[in-house]
């Protein structure tokens, strides 16, 4: 989540300069090892699909490109608002992740 919140002023606002565009594109970057790390926790045994899924959600964020309908977004501030949605969806994916943490232990090391 502090990758995305560093990132968003920078990606939006710092694009004219090269090194607070990579900066922010690290930053960003961050969040992508962590959450698959988290869903695949969620999923334990089954890596692939885990993998998968994160792999359609960056597919799924491509469609408008792809299709030409992103003329929404090319705006600085809709990047930022955009990153800042993710940072919040992220958090509070977080927090319900680990409130589970104890349920989703005892499912991997319980045998049944």
């Amino acid at each position: 989540m502090f990758g995305l919140l560093v990132s968003a002023p920078l990606l939006s606002f710092g694009y004219n300069y090269s090194v607070l565009s990579l900066i922010a594109l690290f930053m960003f970057n961050m969040s992508m090892p962590v959450t698959l790390a988290v869903i695949s926790n969620m999923l334990p045994g089954r890596t692939g699909f885990a993998f998968g899924l994160t792999t359609l959600a960056l597919i799924v964020g491509f469609l408008p490109v792809l299709f030409k309908i992103d003329l929404f977004f090319k705006n600085e501030y809709m990047y930022f608002i955009l990153v800042l949605t993710s940072a919040s969806i992220l958090y509070f994916g977080f927090k319900l992740y680990f409130s589970k943490i104890p349920l989703i232990s005892k499912a991997i090391y319980t045998k049944e």
